[in-house]
């Protein structure tokens, strides 16, 4: 049963035990010695019992109350021989004062050790914690730190005790600080919660803090604890984790606009400079491509002078990479400064080689070989690169980036075969000129193009006139080279709006947009004076002639085919009014 303690009841009791000796022993006492000591014997009886019932409710030994309640016990044997003057009372008072004396000195010793075993607990529990504690007494401010504590804000012991709470928490934070602490007084129940406490010389730590409220036995706050655990690390590799995913992300969009757009020069550069914003660390980067001379060659600069370092190459054994086929991180540039004078004075000044303090250097490999080196410099930091996060970050962009280059150059090599097929499918093959599928598509939009505009076009149909002759005297190969110096000729004289093809055999046509017939007229003169200088194949000169016809749009037809019957018409018609000996060819030495 717990005994309730108030000061009321102690009082009423310790009034209670004085009118009892007052009725008990004052009364019939004649002598005021006598009074003297049985008052002082009852309030001492009073006093050790009120001590012992208040101590036993308290964290003492519990052997330490009846030590006390056997001395009161003494003290009553003792005032009952005063009363009486029996020797036994006398000898049971000795006899329970020996009794008490041993107990009260065997269970104050046990519970000193108790105590301070379990200070030495506590002490060890506090300062084996990992988390860093703080206790601040609210009666007069003082701050006691353990172990943890002391190392995470990077203190000596001594240093610790000229500390206030307000040494601890920033400046900036002091404002949270003083809310927590005021939900903290008020009994709230608050979960762990985030700020930066302030370490040796400034040193900004991010940490995890929960703080709780410790009240004594009468229910008055005593202590505030702050339990907290340094998050430098996990906050650092959070915003490490956020930059990669941003990066990953800006990676993503990068290559998957270069597979829409190709890469050429402008999206060289715009893939780099996307890739050194989003990569964490860089403020600078090149492309060094290896191109078709073997050497390595910038085809993109971000924050460096590109126009510059464009006069500049490398052969592969000059490179700072060595010829690395793994992500390497560079802080020796010695290499760089053993170039020939005006290469390092380009690097030094356009290449800002005195400003690096490292270099993530990313090889992108095509069919096992380095055909490029992707460089990400930092200019504030020389150990921005040292995380193996970052440099496995590194690797994985530079296969990405690998594939992406491998696609592109397929997608190239397909597109040039396609472009040839689609040149073939237009083009002349013996002459180069448009070929006969290619005439039809281009005048057929040329004549819906002048029908709105209310224009003509002419049409020129040509025929080279004895061209069988030099053929069957020559053969077909010589033919073939004389038919590319006429197709070169006819070629030269055109307008740039007009166009000039070969319809097949000796034929070639001509189609003069916007042009009436006495423009299309100022064209024939032209051709025919043309044709009055020899034609040189293989040392041999070969003099011919050509007849012409011509259609008008709209005045001879109204599309292609009908303009073209009515030019090719005219054209023999031409062929025919002309003798003989002026259609004839003629080959001289």
């Amino acid at each position: 049963m717990k005994v309730r303690f108030s000061w009321f009841r102690v009082s009423v009791f310790l009034i209670c035990v004085f009118l009892a000796g007052v009725f008990i022993f004052v009364i019939p006492s004649e002598k005021p010695a006598r009074l003297l000591t049985v008052l002082s014997e009852s309030v001492l009886v009073g006093a050790s019992l009120v001590v012992a019932f208040v101590l036993k409710r308290s964290l003492v030994h519990p052997g330490i109350p009846a030590g006390l309640l056997l001395i009161s016990l003494s003290v009553y044997m003792d005032l009952l021989q005063s009363i009486t003057g029996l020797i036994l009372f006398e000898t049971l008072a000795v006899v329970l004062s020996i009794i008490a004396a041993i107990v009260l000195l065997y269970y104050i010793v046990l519970h000193v050790r108790n105590l301070r075993i379990m200070i030495i607990e506590h002490e060890t529990i506090i300062n084996g914690s990992n988390e860093g504690v703080i206790l601040r007494n609210l009666k007069d401010n003082t701050v006691r730190f353990n172990e943890a504590a002391r190392k995470i804000l990077g203190y000596e012991p001594e240093e610790l005790k000229r500390l206030s709470i307000y040494d601890i928490v920033l400046p900036q934070e002091l404002e949270f600080h003083g809310e927590m602490m005021e939900r903290v007084m008020k009994g709230e129940t608050i979960s762990p919660y985030e700020a930066r406490y302030a370490g040796k010389n400034g040193k900004e730590i991010d940490v995890q803090v929960n703080a709780s409220l410790v009240k004594n036995d009468k229910g008055i706050p005593d202590y505030i604890i702050f339990a907290f655990r340094d998050i430098t690390r996990i906050k650092a590799m959070e915003l490490s984790l956020r930059e990669l995913n941003r990066f990953h992300r800006a990676l993503n969009e990068v290559v998957t606009e270069a597979l829409e757009s190709g890469l050429d020069n402008n999206a060289y550069h715009d893939f780099l400079f996307r890739c050194v914003e989003a990569f964490p660390g860089a403020d600078a980067g090149v492309f060094l491509l290896k191109e078709e001379d073997e050497r390595f060659h910038y085809v993109a600069a971000c924050n460096y002078d590109f126009e510059e370092l464009k006069k500049v190459s490398f052969a592969t054994d000059e490179l700072i990479q060595a010829n690395s086929d793994r992500v390497t991180v560079i802080k020796d540039y010695a290499v760089d400064y053993e170039m020939d004078d005006e290469r390092q004075r380009i690097i030094l000044t356009a290449g800002r080689l005195g400003e690096i303090k490292s270099t993530i250097t990313i090889p992108i490999l095509i069919d096992g070989k380095v055909m490029m080196y992707f460089n990400l410099d930092s200019l504030k930091s020389s150990t921005v690169f040292d995380n193996p996060e970052i440099q496995e970050i590194a690797a994985s962009f530079g296969r990405a980036v690998a594939v992406l280059l491998s696609r592109l150059r397929l997608e190239r090599e397909l597109n040039k075969q396609r472009e040839l097929l689609e040149r073939l499918s237009l083009e002349d093959p013996l002459t180069g000129l448009p070929n006969r599928r290619y005439f039809f598509d281009y005048s057929a939009r040329q004549i819906e193009y002048l029908r709105r505009m209310g224009e003509e076009m002419t049409i020129l149909y040509l025929d080279l006139n004895d061209f069988k002759g030099v053929n069957d005297t020559m053969g077909h190969d010589f033919g073939d080279e004389l038919l590319k110096e006429v197709g070169k000729r006819l070629n030269s004289i055109c307008r740039s709006s007009d166009l000039i093809a070969r319809m097949g055999g000796d034929e070639f046509v001509y189609v003069l947009p916007s042009t009436g017939k006495e423009e299309a007229a100022e064209v024939i003169k032209r051709i025919r004076n043309s044709f009055k200088e020899p034609f040189i194949v293989e040392n041999k000169s070969i003099y011919l002639s050509t007849s012409i016809g011509v259609a008008l749009f709209p005045e001879d037809g109204k599309s292609v085919r009908e303009l073209l019957i009515v030019a090719d018409e005219r054209m023999y018609s031409n062929k025919g009014r002309t003798n003989g000996k002026t259609n004839k060819s003629r080959i001289e030495e």
